[in-house]
């Protein structure tokens, strides 16, 4: 028998919430795991953002970026949340106000407590203290606020962009009574936006599924151990903490000094330059670990012709000869298509030759052989396809075979082979607006040609856009398994992680980072971004600052 549905209790001010807080309310209330049993609302509620003359720079910047810098979808189009809960009861209750914490009246805590909730929501921007606290059996979940950000619903995401930094935090927390702070109960990464409202546009729409994904590991687990999980978490982890107020009048200043000295910059040097991604290889000794402490030495450079770039490089062995499969992208078309050409030893290439192109942009080509025969998945997210084609005539002669995925936006798609299953890896955007940067999705079947691909329960696997997207083929070194990943943090495809996969089951995925490729071996290295092993010889991809 199903345990029964987690009973939520939501702690608002009104009914009118963000868009991204609405769709996550959404998802529970149409959800088999969890169930909206109570509406709590203050009825003092009525916070308004601070207007102090300290300020003064950061709301006339949001109102400039506002108007001018448009997001869509939007996340904070205030959204009325009554048609979603139009049966759910609502109690009323007073509160209190003591040294910067709200103290919800004990009364109405006696009345909210016979409705057992297991999880208390907090849509409110005050700090909660007092019996609040311990009125649902896993906790008060909330993510950070405060009253200066009633309209987005979170304070994360604005220092990020003030500070520069490379990555953004959003956080899910769990107040209890003995961190005034909160606890971690979930957290990922996004790539930080130069515009304020861009950056925590793109953290929220992807935020907006945290909630429900825990409420559906709560119901999954049954509960067990979700005490022991939580501070197990929080025990060695690195808190991201952010001031609790908007920067203020210097500060907004600063930043946008340095945003407009930053882009004078890079105008003045476009003139010079461009940017253009080329190849680099290596040839390993027989069972040699790849050697990423000396690229700039051992690596040798391919460099294409100035008109055009070569990215998301793949190495393949075949009859004893070398193959290198890439993007090749046409700066003139605004497109790319996918190339191959061979590779010798003394480091001779034939010309490159165009095997797979279509109407949209087609990159990241994944080759591999299944069951004597070899395939490739080309990345064409803006097909919102994942496509499979087998060779009928290698290297060149390619034929479409299926869609494994269909109205879908996934990149960079990896097939690994374990445990007599097929696992897909790829990275994809969950909710609209959100980034495909930043979460790892894992499926898995018991055959290649299906698309009876079966979601793992820990998906996403990874939330994190440092450490997220996959950048080449998974593989075997010393019985130890490594997949390569990108760091999209500071900019697109910024540096290369190894990750070695500790547990990959139906159940379970774990994986720890072992290296980083950073993109430090030459002065006119911006990035790095796929790493390609096939036992013998490495590939990398690297963008290149070149004189024009």
């Amino acid at each position: 028998m199903p345990p029964e549905k987690i009973k939520v209790a939501l702690l608002l001010n009104n009914f009118a919430v963000p868009a991204w807080i609405y769709e996550s309310i959404k998802k529970i209330t149409a959800s088999d795991y969890a169930i909206i049993s109570i509406i709590i609302k203050k009825q003092n509620g009525s916070s308004k953002p601070s207007k102090k003359f300290n300020y003064l720079a950061y709301n006339l910047y949001r109102k400039f970026e506002n108007k001018f810098t448009k997001i869509k979808p939007n996340a904070f189009v205030t959204k009325n949340i009554k048609e979603l809960i139009t049966d759910v009861p609502v109690v009323t209750v007073q509160s209190s106000s003591k040294d910067g914490f709200e103290y919800i009246n004990e009364n109405d805590i006696a009345q909210i407590e016979t409705y057992k909730p297991d999880v208390c929501i907090k849509l409110i921007p005050e700090n909660l203290s007092g019996k609040i606290l311990n009125i649902a059996k896993f906790g008060v979940w909330g993510f950070n606020s405060g009253k200066h950000f009633i309209q987005t619903g979170t304070s994360d995401g604005i220092w990020e962009t003030i500070k520069a930094a490379c990555a953004t935090a959003i956080t899910l927390k769990i107040f209890t009574g003995d961190s005034a702070e909160g606890k971690i109960l979930y957290e990922s990464f996004s790539s930080t936006n130069v515009a304020i409202n861009r950056n925590q546009n793109v953290a929220c729409w992807k935020a907006s599924s945290f909630i429900p994904r825990k409420l559906k590991e709560l119901y999954d687990s049954n509960g067990e151990g979700f005490w022991e999980k939580v501070n197990e978490r929080n025990k060695n982890i690195s808190h991201h903490k952010q001031p609790s107020t908007p920067p203020t009048n210097g500060a907004v200043i600063n930043f946008l000094l340095r945003r407009f000295l930053k882009t004078a910059k890079r105008k003045i040097r476009n003139l010079f330059s461009f940017d253009q991604w080329i190849m680099l290889y290596n040839f390993n000794k027989a069972n040699q670990f790849p050697q990423f402490s000396s690229i700039g030495s051992a690596y040798k450079e391919i460099i294409p012709p100035k008109n055009k770039f070569w990215a998301d490089t793949f190495a393949f062995s075949h009859n004893g000869k070398h193959f290198i499969f890439f993007e090749e992208y046409v700066y003139k078309k605004k497109k790319a298509h996918i190339s191959v050409f061979e590779l010798d030893k003394t480091g001779k290439t034939s010309d490159a030759k165009v095997i797979l192109d279509k109407p949209y942009h087609l990159s990241y080509p994944f080759v591999f052989e299944w069951q004597g025969d070899i395939y490739m998945i080309p990345e064409s997210s803006r097909n919102k396809t994942i496509e499979l084609y087998k060779c009928k005539s290698f290297p060149y002669e390619w034929e479409f075979q299926m869609n494994l995925m269909e109205n879908i936006h996934a990149v960079d798609t990896t097939i690994h082979f374990a445990e007599d299953k097929v696992w897909l890896f790829a990275n994809m955007q969950e909710n609209k607006g959100s980034s495909a940067w930043d979460e790892l999705f894992l499926f898995y079947a018991d055959t290649l040609l299906t698309t009876n691909w079966q979601p793992h329960p820990r998906n996403p696997i990874v939330s994190d856009v440092r450490l997220a997207r996959p950048a080449g083929n998974i593989f075997i070194h010393e019985k130890k398994l490594y997949r390569p990943s990108q760091d999209c943090s500071c900019t697109y495809g910024y540096a290369t992680n190894l990750n070695e996969i500790v547990i990959l089951n139906e159940r379970e995925y774990c994986e720890k980072k072992v290296t980083t490729i950073l993109p430090d071996w030459n002065k006119k290295v911006i990035a790095a971004h796929t790493f390609s092993y096939d036992g013998e010889l490495s590939v990398i991809d690297a963008r290149y600052r070149m004189k024009k």
